[in-house]
């Protein structure tokens, strides 16, 4: 029998090479279904807003060209690594296993998020507050300040990405 890293595994769903959307081109997007969505919910037990249920439906895995954002009115800058993706049998980083074992071992880990794409680091996330809709980024390793407002909205945030400064 072979071995073959779970990161290797490919998904069960074909990717769009090209996709552009947000004044963006996204690389490697996986598309998901509706019941992809649902299960996610179920297993991180809260409901998804409209506004990422849409990003996840056709950018799920996918990486922006441009991947900066930065907000003077938050003080913060960020870069997106990619997007999440929700159903991946055998990938160790599908939502639904992040989210639950971000929780299980980082107390510090806001309950009322949605997380949804990686920083450029693949260590911290960019999350959406259930609630309100804000996009958040939360910092795994600052105890004193670990969620921090980016954005007012989904669309505010991957309309304003822009090309990195470095």
């Amino acid at each position: 029998m072979r071995y073959v890293p779970v990161d290797m595994v490919k998904p069960k769903k074909p990717q769009t090479p090209v996709v552009d959307a947000f004044g963006n081109t996204w690389s490697d997007c996986v598309p998901v279904l509706a019941e992809d969505i649902a299960s996610t919910e179920a297993a991180v037990g809260l409901k998804m807003p409209a506004e990422l249920a849409k990003l996840f439906e056709g950018y799920a895995g996918g990486s922006p060209e441009w991947s900066f954002y930065e907000s003077e009115e938050n003080d913060i800058e960020v870069s997106i690594g990619y997007i999440i993706p929700l159903q991946q049998e055998g990938m160790r980083d599908a939502l639904a296993t992040v989210h639950q074992r971000i929780r299980k071992h980082q107390p510090t880990y806001p309950r009322d998020v949605f997380p949804f794409a990686y920083d450029n680091g693949h260590a911290n996330l960019l999350c959406v507050k259930v609630e309100t809709g804000e996009v958040v980024y939360w910092l795994h390793d600052d105890v004193d300040e670990p969620v921090r407002v980016v954005a007012g909205t989904l669309q505010e945030f991957l309309s304003g990405l822009a090309e990195p400064p470095f």
